[in-house]
């Protein structure tokens, strides 16, 4: 039973992982001579 409960543990960490490794980033950043985004926040 323990090595049942290792094997899933293992598992969904593997999981965890590798969609962690398949995140990607945004190959252009902003433009700081560009303009701005405003954002208005009002309560």
């Amino acid at each position: 039973m323990g090595i049942v409960c290792s094997f899933v543990l293992v598992s969904i960490l593997m999981f965890g992982y590798l969609m962690l490794q398949s995140v990607q980033t945004m190959d252009r950043f902003d433009d700081p001579k560009q303009k701005q985004i405003v954002i208005n926040f009002k309560e």
